[in-house]
């Protein structure tokens, strides 16, 4: 696998370190890896092609902070993966109104770095090696990329593909997808939701907050489901 990274850090130091662990990493899983160094989102921005496949931001920088260049990351229609690195945990949380994987504290470890960086390179694979399904109704046919699906619903004896761009309704039953599309980190969370759950921001006693949107969990499926949240969250999935 190939891919390309974006570092972009106002401290020289600690820029130096996560590119460096970011080819280390490429070095020892056999990854083939560019990695471009910035020292803030100005210098990013000037040389920005929308080609980048990982952005590791630092949040408190000067100027224009990490947060507000994934905004305008997004706001262009890129679906890089982001990840924070910051001081202050509580950031994370918020990284989830840009789609973020995860983030990285401050202090940064060489063996706290390779764990988050497996996770990132699983989606990686996701995303380059076929992680893709084919959705086919009465009108129309599309490849969609998994990654854009926040979850699937069903509703009487069609199924709602709920997508970054719309929804896309086919034949089907939640079984059958939940078969496609559990390899990927779906997961039901009732009869009625597979959810995607890197999209899962937040819960609010019987709901889960999916990408701004409230969805209910069934008391059958709530332990299982937060077990599956907890073990993607960790990464150990």
């Amino acid at each position: 696998m190939n891919f390309k990274t974006a570092v972009v850090e106002d401290d020289a130091a600690a820029r130096d370190m996560l590119a460096e662990l970011v080819e280390r990493y490429a070095e020892e899983h056999g990854h083939g890896v560019q990695v471009r160094r910035y020292a803030d989102a100005y210098a990013f921005f000037g040389d920005y092609k929308q080609d980048f496949d990982v952005l590791l931001l630092d949040i408190d920088m000067p100027g224009m902070n990490g947060m507000e260049a994934a905004e305008k990351v997004r706001a262009a229609g890129d679906d890089a993966i982001i990840v924070f690195v910051t001081n202050m945990a509580q950031y994370a949380v918020a990284g989830y109104s840009v789609r973020a994987l995860d983030f990285i504290l401050k202090p940064v470890t060489a063996g706290g770095f390779m764990t988050k960086f497996d996770r990132v390179c699983r989606e990686l694979s996701h995303r380059i090696g076929g992680g893709r399904i084919r959705l086919s109704n009465r009108s129309d046919t599309r490849s969609v990329n998994v990654g854009d699906i926040k979850y699937v619903e069903a509703s009487n004896h069609d199924l709602v593909y709920h997508l970054f761009d719309g929804d896309f309704r086919v034949r089907g039953t939640i079984a059958e997808a939940e078969r496609s599309l559990m390899r990927y980190h779906f997961v039901r969370c009732n009869n009625c939701y597979l959810v995607n759950l890197k999209y899962v921001e937040d819960r609010r006693g019987d709901d889960i907050i999916v990408a701004g949107e409230e969805l209910r969990m069934s008391r059958s499926r709530r332990a299982a489901f937060m077990t599956e949240l907890a073990r993607y969250i960790g990464g150990s999935v």
